[in-house]
């Protein structure tokens, strides 16, 4: 055997000599099985996740729902859409269950027909993908982990 292959194994056996130390230790000054304590902390960092994402997730539905008021339905180069006033030059992707796509009034006059199409590609690929889901995972760890504000647009997944 060659000297990496033996010097991988053997950090292998230290890690894992040193943690099954660690789990010993730990053990005898808790009294208790330190894997409860593991499983107890880490299934409470997963419910608040997963409070934090499904906030992210419900306040898209408020976006879409408050969007679809002023909206009409259209078809833009063979992708289905919501066209409304209420986001002037924007494009974005709200809802989970069935990401719809929105396009502001004002975007349409202000591209190119090749930008537009570009733009409208680009909202249906994140529909298709189902882009607000995973920001709104992703939102939720952000939140958890780092503190950090809502990402505001990324949770209606543009």
């Amino acid at each position: 055997m060659n000297g990496r292959l033996n010097g991988g194994v053997g950090a292998m056996v230290a890690l894992a000599l040193g943690s099954l130390a660690l789990c010993i230790a730990l053990g005898s000054l808790i009294g208790t099985d330190p894997m409860l304590v593991f499983e107890l902390g880490t299934s409470g960092v997963a419910l608040a996740w997963a409070g934090l994402a499904l906030r992210e997730l419900l306040e898209g539905r408020r976006v879409a729902a408050a969007l679809l008021v002023d909206a009409r339905d259209v078809t833009l180069f063979d992708v289905p859409c919501s066209v409304t006033p209420g986001l002037g030059t924007d494009a974005v992707v709200v809802g989970f269950l069935r990401p719809r796509i929105f396009v502001g009034t004002a975007l349409i006059g202000a591209l190119a027909t090749d930008e537009l199409r570009a733009v409208i590609h680009h909202e249906d690929h994140h529909r298709r993908t189902r882009a607000p889901l995973r920001a709104a995972a992703l939102a939720g760890w952000l939140r958890l982990l780092v503190r950090a504000p809502s990402p505001g647009h990324c949770s209606r997944g543009t």
